[in-house]
């Protein structure tokens, strides 16, 4: 006989089976002799009441042998001999990405930028030693991605989760313990998961893909309006079918690669913030409503915050409970942190990221010359900006949560797990006023409802920048490819001649519509002027025809560049009226970098845009 039972449970009842065979025997009407088995399906643990309270989902079996445990295998198929497809990046998107690839017949060839999980873990050691950051090789680049050494969760907040059931399976098949299959929030552990990567990159390899090391992607490959391959660093250009980029949050120069060859780009919502430390068991004691902490029981505890302040969300991200701090950043005058945990969480200290919603309407305006990697720009000099006020090399700027929250300097700091070291900086100062001020207001909200949080022992560091990414590449919700572009998870913009193009009836003198076009240019170089292709029309929705194309000196220094090819819309362009109140003027300002045509035709979408304050408009 099989049951399911779900057991609410003290943490010591669920702590082992002897303690709740007897009530298992009772709800399948059994004596506790004839239980021939107990599995635990699911585990949770619900802290919102003082006494504390274990959720276990139960597979009973009585008066016969229970089956033999069976996990999910998996068996990859040969692809030795079928059609490539590239990977870029070996982090957990692009080693997943690679294993789907085998399942459905296709031969992945993944390139890591960074080196394999053994070889990268002495660069970690020496990062914590203070030494100079590889570029190449760090907490976010190398075999495994940001992942390997920063915790391994495996739960998200997100909605959109998929078949994440298949993620926990795949990562038991290749070594992790039993328990993830298990836990409401999954865990596997920094010191576990680079045998699982291992594990994962060999599997690859043994079904016929390949896995190579030190390969820095720095161009695309494009044929027939289509991505066919990728070129590497050190010249190699390797061709597949298609190429999927897994480059993850921090690979800024494939972002500026991709907007230098003007694939359409988004700006985003991301976080920033810093990262805050408190001594493990004060957050067992608060979050366990006991002044005795966790016990011999429960597992270190974890804690999940957020609110709103001044319209933007303040929230705890990647909380590590007996965890480290570590250096994640990926170049020179950068500092950045992150937290990961090992999987017994037996640090004594619990860090979080705590971070502010970044809206790219929140972009400074000296950051906004820089396009679609404003974001990028502007997360790059707060970076930069909490690596002045560190300490040499790794050192991070660090301040006493209570002195932060008062807008004082510390004069002193509590210990960390941080082992390059800090140094007392004013991060209410150095970090950006929107930023600072809303983590004030936000450690406040979080207080009240955690009292001792705001303990004068708990330390934050600068910064915790690299949440996400800034900006995305556009897909096409069921192709998952980029909006305009086969053969890759992104793609460039077919570029269309067009000589006339139809308008719709105006409507408030707002036209809005797209131009696309393309654009052929010569070898003049360094012209340094504005383009006004000055476009008529009636108002009755007549076709756009070209009417004059004049050329203006002393203007907006322009760069220029050949063979670029960008969306362009109309209703991003100053609208100026005429004498004639059924015609109106459209003004198009267009950067240019390299070289610049002898007659542009100006259907042309193959140009970027800026105001220039002395235009006029």
């Amino acid at each position: 006989m099989k049951k399911d039972i779900a057991l609410r449970l003290t943490p010591q009842e669920a702590s082992n089976e002897k303690y709740y065979k007897d009530i298992v025997a009772k709800k399948m009407k059994v004596h506790p002799d004839k239980i021939t088995a107990i599995r635990v399906r699911k585990r949770s643990i619900d802290a919102r009441q003082r006494q504390v309270m274990v959720q276990l989902h139960l597979e009973a079996f009585a008066n016969a042998p229970a089956p033999e445990k069976e996990f999910v295998t998996f068996e990859y198929q040969n692809v030795s001999d079928k059609p490539e497809v590239i990977v870029v990046g070996a982090g957990p998107g692009g080693l997943f990405a690679a294993l789907r690839l085998v399942e459905l017949g296709f031969k992945p060839i993944v390139l890591e930028r960074g080196k394999d999980v053994n070889e990268r873990k002495k660069d970690i050691a020496l990062l914590n030693r203070n030494n100079p950051v590889d570029p190449e090789s760090n907490y976010a680049f190398g075999e495994g991605g940001a992942g390997t050494f920063s915790d391994g969760k495996l739960y998200t907040r997100s909605t959109k989760r998929g078949d994440f059931n298949k993620v926990l399976h795949v990562l038991h098949f290749h070594g992790a313990q039993d328990d993830i299959l298990v836990d409401s929030h999954p865990h596997i552990g920094t010191d576990r998961l680079p045998g699982v990567i291992k594990k994962m990159r060999e599997s690859i390899i043994t079904a016929g893909g390949e896995v190579l090391f030190n390969a820095t992607v720095t161009d695309l490959v494009i044929e027939d309006s289509s991505v066919k391959g990728l070129v590497l660093k050190d010249g190699t250009n390797i061709k597949a079918k298609a190429v999927v980029l897994a480059t993850g949050h921090s690979a800024r120069d494939v972002y500026t690669m991709l907007d230098n060859r003007a694939i359409e780009l988004e700006a985003k919502t991301w976080a920033m913030g810093v990262r805050v430390e408190h001594p493990q068991e004060l957050i067992d004691q608060i979050q366990y409503h006991s002044p005795d902490g966790r016990g011999e029981y429960l597992p270190a505890a974890s804690y999940n915050f957020s609110c709103q302040v001044q319209e933007r969300g303040v929230y705890s991200f990647c909380m590590c409970p007996g965890g480290f701090i570590v250096p994640a950043m990926t170049g020179e005058n950068e500092m950045v942190v992150n937290g990961m945990s090992p999987s017994k969480r037996n640090s004594p200290y619990a860090n979080s990221g705590m971070v502010v919603e970044v809206r790219p309407e929140d972009i400074p305006d000296e950051f906004r010359k820089q396009g679609v990697l404003a974001g990028l720009a502007y997360q790059k000099e707060v970076e930069r900006l909490c690596y002045i006020n560190g300490g040499k090399n790794l050192i991070a700027p660090a301040q006493r949560l209570t002195d932060f929250v008062d807008s004082r300097l510390s004069f002193d700091l509590p210990p960390t797990s941080y082992v390059p070291g800090t140094i007392a900086s004013p991060l209410h100062f150095v970090l950006p006023y929107g930023i600072s001020n809303r983590l004030q207001e936000g450690f406040k909200q979080f207080g009240k409802w955690a009292n001792g949080f705001l303990d004068p022992e708990a330390i934050i560091l600068g910064t915790e920048s690299r949440t996400s990414s800034p900006l995305r590449i556009p897909r096409d919700p069921l192709s998952l490819q980029h909006v305009h572009i086969g053969g890759c998870s992104l793609v460039v913009k077919v570029p269309v001649m067009l000589e006339e193009l139809p308008l719709r009836p105006l409507m408030e003198r707002s036209v809005p519509m797209q131009l696309l076009g393309c654009w052929e240019s010569s070898c003049i170089r360094k012209i340094t002027s504005v383009l006004f292709s000055i476009f008529w029309w009636s108002s009755g929705g007549m076709t756009i025809k070209q009417s004059l194309v004049k050329w203006r000196d002393e203007s907006i220094l322009v760069r220029m560049k050949s063979n670029i090819s960008v969306r362009l819309n109309l209703n991003d362009l100053c609208k100026l009226n005429i004498e004639n109140d059924n015609l109106r003027c459209l003004i198009f300002w267009k950067q240019l970098v390299d070289a610049m045509p002898p007659f542009v035709i100006p259907f042309l979408s193959s140009l970027k845009f800026r105001h220039d304050d002395g235009c006029g408009c």
